[in-house]
C-alpha cells in the first residue's frame, strides 16, 4: 500500500484553529480518497501554582 497526504493548518488566534487534510491511498484492494477536517482549541495549564518555589 502507498499513500500520499497533503494538509493545511490555519490558526485564527493562538488557541483556536482549523485543520484539514486530503490523502490518497493506493492498494491492490482498491484506491481510496481520505478527507479529514477539524477544529482545534488549545488549553494550557500551569504545572504548579504561581508563586510557589
Amino acid at each position: 500500500m502507498n499513500q500520499f497526504e497533503f494538509g493545511l493548518n490555519y490558526y485564527f488566534r493562538d488557541d483556536f484553529g482549523f485543520v484539514s487534510s486530503y490523502g490518497r491511498q493506493f492498494s491492490s484492494d482498491g484506491n481510496a480518497n481520505i478527507w479529514t477536517v477539524g477544529l482545534t482549541y488549545r488549553v494550557a495549564l500551569p504545572l504548579w501554582p504561581e508563586g510557589g518555589k
